[in-house]
């Protein structure tokens, strides 16, 4: 018995399972992810066990950002967009993190390829918004919350955002 499966659904059978992963192991391959220690290779090997792709990368890239492990994160999360390009919440998580890091231009970059992707993506919106208000332009900041805000009225941040924005004015 494993703790995941890919089941055919036209047929009901086991195609493959997965064994259970410890949080050491897993976090190890994370790392593995981060530092580059798994080569192309080696990649497509342990795609299968892992489930490698650009979303495990990208949560892995999270993981490590929130863990305060920044540069590894980046890497990371540029090998999520690398291995799934059309993934708009890598590159909004890419570039939160470049954000943090500091990295301005970069962070922008990467908020618009979000948004190529995914025109409606709110969030990615917001954060626009946020880099803008931390470039003191506050007419651009009022312009994203308003697109975040066309996507999801309820948007919480957007809203707050804007509130900043207009008020800086």
């Amino acid at each position: 018995m494993s703790d995941y499966a890919v089941v055919n659904p036209a047929t009901g059978e086991t195609v493959k399972e997965y064994p259970t992963i410890s949080d050491a192991d897993l976090e190890g391959k994370f790392r593995m992810c981060a530092e580059g220690a798994i080569e192309k290779g080696a990649q497509d090997n342990f795609a299968i066990d892992m489930g490698y792709n650009g979303t495990v990368t990208n949560n892995a890239g999270v993981v490590l950002g929130e863990t305060g492990a920044q540069e590894e994160a980046v890497e990371c999360l540029r090998r999520a967009v690398a291995l799934r390009p059309e993934h708009a919440a890598a590159y909004n998580n890419l570039a939160a993190t470049l954000r943090d890091l500091g990295r301005a231009d970069e962070a922008i970059d990467s908020y618009r390829r979000a948004i190529a992707i995914d025109p409606a993506y709110a969030a990615a919106h917001a954060n626009l918004a946020l880099a803008s208000l931390a470039g003191e332009a506050y007419g651009a900041a009022l312009d994203w919350c308003d697109k975040a805000l066309d996507d999801d009225p309820a948007h919480v941040k957007a809203l707050l955002r804007k509130a900043r924005a207009a008020a800086a004015l």
